[in-house]
């Protein structure tokens, strides 16, 4: 079975590759020229697939000069996955509170402990109604602007610590029509939409939740079971808010 997201993105460096910028598909151009205002129509630009392990997904090139675009595609809404151990590791590297750490793991494991020792998870709305209070306070400290940055960089722009290739460009869509927003874009739009009305663990407007917590059940040791997904729900909506607003 064909990986469709990839797929796309070899239609991204087919459509750029060796081109001249002239001939790129329009809805690339306005991407390229909003990051190289200087660019001219008989410029050749040269494209490639990006390393396969960071949030960028391509990398044009205008002569040695980089331009990196992470590409989304389709209805899924996660933009980062990892296990839960390097997550709590990488809240604490950052410097997130020794109770802002047990408050996400008892999120994730869902049976309220931090090592997921029982053999049942609460439905979602009790478990919220149950550890509202603790939620709230794990909010709060992830809104705060010395986290702020590090977790979109995580999550969107970067990956995992160590990671340097770092995305300027966000696109979703296709190389005939997309939305498209540059990094900055993206982190100001963040700042502005604090989201206290939701009552799961979340940065603005995204959110955490496990990747599955009824495969930990089955099976313990399956690594879906102990993996966290960060979800951007709407994110076509809020790409459109940043382009025409």
């Amino acid at each position: 079975m064909k990986n469709l997201g990839f797929e796309n993105e070899k239609t991204f460096v087919k459509a750029i590759n060796g081109k001249k910028f002239a001939d790129i598909p329009p809805i690339i151009q306005k991407m390229i020229s909003s990051f190289w205002p200087d660019i001219r129509e008989e410029e050749v630009l040269d494209c490639d697939l990006s390393n396969r392990f960071s949030k960028p997904d391509i990398v044009i090139w205008r002569v040695n000069k980089p331009l990196y675009v992470s590409i989304k595609s389709g209805s899924a809404d996660w933009v980062h996955c990892e296990s839960f151990r390097s997550f709590i590791l990488f809240l604490r590297e950052i410097g997130v509170s020794t109770n802002g750490q047990k408050a996400m793991l008892r999120f994730l494991y869902g049976d309220g402990t931090l090592i997921g020792s029982k053999n049942f998870v609460y439905p979602l709305e009790k478990y919220k109604e149950l550890y509202k209070d603790e939620i709230a306070s794990l909010n709060v400290e992830l809104s705060d602007e010395v986290f702020l940055e590090k977790l979109l960089y995580r999550f969107i722009f970067r990956g995992k610590t160590g990671r340097t290739v770092t995305a300027d460009y966000l696109y979703l869509g296709t190389i005939r029509e997309g939305l498209f927003a540059s990094r900055d874009e993206i982190i100001s739009h963040i700042r502005k939409r604090p989201c206290a009305y939701i009552k799961v663990p979340h940065v603005s407007f995204l959110t955490f939740q496990p990747f599955s917590r009824n495969k930990r059940l089955k099976n313990k040791n399956d690594p879906k079971g102990l993996t966290v997904q960060v979800k951007w729900k709407h994110m076509f909506s809020d790409l459109e808010r940043i382009r025409f607003s």
